[in-house]
C-alpha cells in the first residue's frame, strides 16, 4: 500500500471513528434517550454501544478498500455517508425492535415520542454529515497533496 492510500485510509477511519463516537454518545448519555421509558435507555444504550464498533470496523475496511481505486474521495466519501447510516440503522433497529410500525404515539414522561427522538438523532447525523464535508473534503485535499498525479503521461 502507497503512502497516499495509507493516508486516505487512517483519514477516513479517524473520521468515521470520531463521529461514531459522537453518534453513540448521544444514544448512550444524553436526553432524551437516557430518560426514555419506553424504548428504554438500555435498549438505545445497547444500539450505540454495538452499533458504533460495527460501523466503525465496516467503514475502516471500506477505506482500505476504496482507498486503493480512489484515495483522494475516500475521506469524505466515507465521513459524510456514516453518520447518514448510523443514524439509518438506529432507525432501523428501533422499527424492528418494537415491531414495523413504531408506536410514535406512545411518549414518556415529558410528552417526547419516539419520533421525534428518532427525528432529532437524524438531525445530529445531519449535522455531522454537514461538518464532514468541511473535515472530509480537508483530508481529501491533504491526499490530493501527497498523491502522485494521476494520468499526467497518459
Amino acid at each position: 500500500m502507497q503512502l497516499h492510500n495509507a493516508l486516505a485510509a487512517v483519514l477516513a477511519t479517524a473520521g468515521v471513528a470520531g463521529e461514531s463516537f459522537i453518534l453513540r454518545h448521544s444514544l448512550v448519555n444524553t436526553y432524551p434517550f437516557k430518560v426514555f421509558t419506553y424504548p428504554s435507555p438500555e435498549f438505545f444504550a445497547l444500539a450505540g454501544n454495538v452499533l458504533a464498533p460495527l460501523l466503525v470496523a465496516a467503514f475502516a475496511l471500506a477505506a482500505v478498500f476504496l482507498s486503493r481505486r480512489s484515495p483522494i474521495e475516500t475521506p469524505l466519501l466515507l465521513t459524510v455517508l456514516l453518520p447518514v447510516v448510523f443514524a439509518l440503522a438506529v432507525s432501523v433497529v428501533t422499527v424492528i425492535s418494537h415491531g414495523l410500525q413504531v408506536p410514535a404515539h406512545l411518549g414518556n414522561f415529558d410528552g417526547y415520542t419516539i419520533g421525534q427522538a428518532l427525528g432529532d438523532f437524524s438531525l445530529i447525523a445531519v449535522a455531522l454529515s454537514v461538518l464532514a464535508l468541511f473535515a472530509g473534503g480537508l483530508s481529501s485535499a491533504l491526499v490530493a497533496l501527497v498523491c502522485p498525479a494521476q494520468g499526467a503521461d497518459g
